[in-house]
């Protein structure tokens, strides 16, 4: 149970850790999986930030929109 705690703790750790550091890809843009981490983090599974990366319109939040690979923020809808 104690070993179980520990490898659960130090996955944890792995996991946070680009968040903390600021890690970056090449190109400057930020990893896909910080986002979808911090997205987890606030038990949400869409992003609010506008710039953030994503996939589909599915990843950003209410009135924004997946556009280049990037959520933004759109009045007419999403294409």
């Amino acid at each position: 149970m104690v070993i179980m705690k520990l490898a659960l703790t130090f996955l944890l750790i792995l996991l946070i850790l680009p968040l903390m550091n600021g890690e970056k890809t090449s190109g400057d843009h930020e990893l896909r999986g910080v986002d979808s981490l911090k997205a987890i983090l606030r038990d949400r599974r869409c992003s609010d930030d506008t710039g953030a990366t994503c996939s589909n319109r599915f990843d950003c939040c209410e009135s924004m929109c997946c556009i280049g690979g990037h959520c933004v923020i759109s009045t007419v809808g999403c294409p």
